[in-house]
């Protein structure tokens, strides 16, 4: 028995491995070949199911053979499309979710389109010089078989050719039907017509070339690297001894690279034969057969001096450079500060302190410098002046995170400071609510970005307005903060449940409601919705004058957490809050006008016995009964 239990558990477990797949429906099983984990699969026309493993996520490949063209591979069902096709082929990762997927795989024969022809020939006297070039038509890669080799191509849709050298060098020539054609790095491109003739000469003739190097007196270190590569010999790293001597040659058709030292010195420009090089810190070069002229025109860097005025130096950071990342700050004083800083880094990043704001930037003559991303560009005997202002923090906006232990992240960043503030159960409520006070007029120009991270699903609202993410995982918004602002993340699949809360309050008592810690509901009269976990709080606005309120949330009475006359709670569901107090609606006798007697308080529970008007006048403020009377101690 034991062992018929232990085979069906291995054939259940193997039909579990292998019950994943796809159908690949083809429409001419000649004209591609199919791979799933670089294992080719035996095809037929019309449908194949391929079966896999998706815990293993095995490689699907579609290529195209010889003579045909992959049209589309087309997903029955758009909620997941079809797949994409590049080059020829197309390919896809398969995990669990491709599961029962249903893709057509259209081809087209176009040998039979192809009535054009493309001659290319190899000019070389090596006769194996064609093996170094690489020939692409509209993407898919031909092979060429000898030195003359003619290409048939479909003159609609195949007539975009590139050719290039397999080293990713220069040809020493290419025309197209006699016309040169120039290169775009390494490539180049020819639009062919029935007919057209390609003439290629792939390598350099056997000579060498003189180069010439030009650096600055004793800036000798301003080049880093030097460097030949040649097809046939590979790199080669040269010293400056070798490439700065007049008789330094290199071989026709190599490439030099230069790589410039910008670290300690300006690069101010990089010539080659006259022309102007667009980089100045690495430079690629083919040689032909004209000597070549390298000039690098270059400085030590200088020593900048400045002078910083600032109004109070607690208020302002500013550190040498464009970042604050490994860098020190300057050591400032009130008033002026004589600085300096090396031409390399050139800028100092200007930070106002927490809790203050940048006031002023403005040169010696007061005119206004412009900040970018906080930095200042420098200049020798610069003089600038900063003023500065305490931020005032004169409005707020709420987090609200329900299920804060089922997310992985939740933080909330503003440009201006770019501070990211990660929200956990510590500095959270408990029921899931954190206050965020800020600048308004810092608040207009500088947005903030909400972001979480959760486990399996969400909902994100901002004032009740719903947001999505990247994924069902990652949600984000940026969002300009105005006061009064509420954000709610919700880490759970269903969708919060909306409730409606209502009041039923004694005439007489007089309240003032709020939701979400901080937004007033002047509406409460009427009645409105909230979500799901949201806080509502009544504060009791004539407690003094009442002296003692009921409140209770459906049949649940509620307490003064904090003895401020606030009752708060959290909806979950439709709620009706009554408001009630023994004070009102009572005929309450004066002290005054009260008889001497015994004096019990509400519960019935003796406190003096034949108690004057001074004894009852000395109780606290309340309700009590004298004489079998209610009477109102104030």
């Amino acid at each position: 028995m034991k062992k018929l239990y232990l085979f069906l558990l291995m054939v259940i477990g193997a039909i579990t491995a292998n019950a994943e797949s796809i159908t690949l429906n083809i429409d001419n099983a000649d004209a591609v070949k199919v791979y799933l984990a670089y294992v080719q699969q035996d095809i037929q026309t019309g449908e194949n199911v391929i079966e896999y493993t998706g815990s293993d996520w095995p490689y699907l490949q579609i290529t195209v053979n010889e003579g045909y063209r992959i049209d589309a591979v087309t997903g029955a069902d758009s909620s997941y499309g079809n797949l994409y096709v590049y080059n020829g082929s197309c390919s896809t990762s398969l995990s669990s979710s491709y599961d029962g997927r249903y893709y057509t795989v259209t081809t087209t024969n176009v040998a039979e389109l192809r009535t054009a022809t493309l001659t290319v020939k190899i000019k070389d006297e090596d006769e194996t010089a064609y093996k170094s070039v690489s020939c692409s038509r509209a993407g898919s890669t031909v092979s060429l078989d000898s030195a003359e080799t003619e290409i048939k191509f479909d003159p609609d849709s195949e007539s975009s050719f590139t050719f290039r050298k397999t080293s990713y060098e220069k040809f020493y020539t290419i025309t197209y039907n006699g016309e040169d054609v120039t290169d775009s790095y390494y490539s180049y491109y020819i639009t062919a017509e029935d007919g057209g003739v390609v003439e290629i000469q792939v390598n350099y003739p056997d000579i060498d070339v003189p180069v010439v190097v030009t650096v600055p007196e004793g800036l000798e270190g301003v080049i880093k690297s030097f460097q030949v590569y040649n097809s046939s010999t590979g790199y080669a790293t040269i010293d400056s001894d070798e490439y700065l001597k007049d008789d330094f040659t290199v071989k026709a058709g190599s490439r030099i690279d230069i790589q410039c030292n910008t670290s300690d010195y300006a690069v101010d420009a990089v010539y080659i034969n006259e022309v102007q090089q667009s980089s100045v810190s690495y430079i690629q070069y083919q040689v032909a057969e004209e000597a070549v002229y390298v000039d690098v025109q270059a400085h030590a860097y200088a020593e900048l001096s400045f002078t910083l005025n600032v109004d109070d130096p607690s208020h302002v950071v500013v550190y040498p450079g464009s970042s604050t990342y490994g860098a020190t700050p300057y050591d400032l004083v009130a008033g002026e500060n004589k600085l300096t800083i090396s031409e390399n880094k050139g800028q100092i990043l200007i930070k106002a302190a927490d809790n203050y704001l940048l006031g002023s930037v403005t040169d010696g003559d007061g005119n206004e410098l412009t900040l970018s991303y906080n930095c200042l560009t420098i200049t020798d005997g610069m003089v600038i002046n900063i003023t500065t202002s305490e931020i005032v923090m004169d409005s707020k906006f709420v987090v609200f995170v329900q299920n804060i232990a089922d997310t992985y992240s939740v933080y909330y960043t503003s440009e201006y400071d770019r501070k990211y503030n990660y929200l956990t159960a510590d500095n959270l409520t408990e029921d899931g609510y954190y206050v965020n006070e800020f600048n308004s007029v810092i608040a207009k120009s500088y947005q903030y970005m909400i972001s979480a991270s959760v486990s399996s699903g969400y909902f994100a609202y901002l004032n009740g307005e719903s947001f999505s993410g990247y994924s069902n995982t990652y949600v984000s918004k940026y969002f300009y903060a105005q006061d009064g602002d509420v954000v709610k993340i919700y880490s759970q699949t269903e969708e919060p449940e909306s409730c409606g809360i209502t009041f039923n309050v004694q005439e007489g008592i007089q309240i003032a409601v709020t939701t979400d810690i901080i937004t007033p509901r002047n509406d409460w009269a009427d009645g409105f919705t909230v979500l799901e976990g949201t806080r509502t709080s009544v504060e009791v606005l004539n407690m003094a004058d009442i002296n003692d309120v009921t409140v209770k949330v459906d049949d649940v009475t509620i307490e003064d957490a904090d003895s401020d006359d606030i009752y708060s709670f959290n909806a979950s569901g439709n709620h009706v809050v009554t408001l009630t107090s023994d004070f009102l609606g009572v005929e309450n006798v004066t002290v005054e006008k009260a008889e001497n007697g015994n004096v019990y308080n509400m519960q019935g529970m003796l406190l003096i016995e034949n108690a004057d008007n001074a004894a009852v006048k000395a109780l606290p403020a309340g309700l009590y009964i004298v004489n079998g009377k209610k009477v109102v101690v104030r």
